[in-house]
């Protein structure tokens, strides 16, 4: 078993995906190393503030619980205003990256007031404790939602519209063909015929 031995970047992204949504113990067996030298690099990395100790959960933890991307969670503190806590920079692959600490209610009291920002059917149950009593209505909506809703349109799709478009179908054929709401593809529509592809 490693003990106190360099740590490699695979390792390390390990320990950051982990922490708080496993055991200490669980995380030493899977990088086999000790439950001490893993809390020790817990520390030594910032990460002193994990779900496990105090109820917080970490950028990386709030991200996957989402279903986003890191830098999503990111520009959301840094630009909407979404309360976290700001811990010690750390290495990883010679960049400097923050972390960050996000109390469940904080962030939920940020999301009911920025609802556009978050798809709610990425978000499983019982995942970020406690759920305020809307959370479910919105995971409700957010998964009738067409499965396209909110992508960017492709220049392939782009082709295909104006094809379907000129051939007489319906916004509602075309917006099931596409999986996007009718609204989407009048939008869509209006764009081109703006930038005279039609």
């Amino acid at each position: 078993m490693k003990t106190e031995t360099m740590w490699e970047e695979d390792e390390i992204t390990i320990l950051e995906e982990s922490a708080g949504f496993q055991s200490i113990e669980s995380i030493a067996r899977k990088l086999n190393r000790t439950p001490n030298a893993v809390r020790s690099k817990l520390n030594r990395l910032g990460i002193t503030s994990i779900r496990e100790l105090d109820g917080s959960m970490s950028l990386m933890q709030l991200a996957q619980a989402l279903g986003v991307s890191r830098s999503v969670v990111e520009r959301w503190i840094e630009e909407k205003n979404l309360p976290a806590m700001k811990k010690n920079y750390y290495y990883y692959k010679r960049n400097k990256v923050k972390h960050y600490s996000i109390y469940p209610d904080e962030f939920w009291e940020w999301a009911e007031n920025h609802k556009d920002e978050i798809n709610f059917a990425k978000i499983k149950r019982h995942t970020i404790l406690p759920e305020p009593d809307w959370f479910e209505e919105e995971r409700i909506k957010d998964l009738s939602k067409p499965k396209n809703a909110n992508k960017n349109w492709t220049p392939s799709e782009d082709e295909q519209l104006l094809f379907l478009y000129k051939a007489g179908r319906s916004y509602s054929y075309i917006a099931n063909h596409f999986g996007r709401s009718v609204r989407s593809v009048q939008a869509r529509i209006g764009r081109l015929r703006k930038n005279k592809s039609l």
